[in-house]
């Protein structure tokens, strides 16, 4: 599968909504994924289709450095 950056995950909608357009300024494929856990529902903010370890790290940083956060790559296998 590709690769992902999850930047953050939410309860709530709205907030991932909002996290979500300030970060398509910078990359323009992304989506928000809805997880049902346990605890509850979920949002997760994830942006980037990356081929490389290097490259969806790069995006990583690069996302931390522009919006203060602790992203991180996940690997999409559907």
């Amino acid at each position: 599968g590709v690769l992902r950056v999850q930047v953050a995950a939410f309860a709530d909608l709205q907030n991932a909504r909002a996290l979500f357009a300030e970060v398509q300024r910078d990359f323009a494929d992304g989506r928000i994924l809805q997880i049902d856990l346990p605890e509850g529902r979920r949002y997760r903010v994830q942006i980037g289709r990356f081929l490389t370890e290097p490259e969806a790290q790069m995006a990583a940083g690069r996302l931390d450095r522009t919006f203060n956060l602790q992203s991180f790559v996940v690997r999409d296998d559907s």
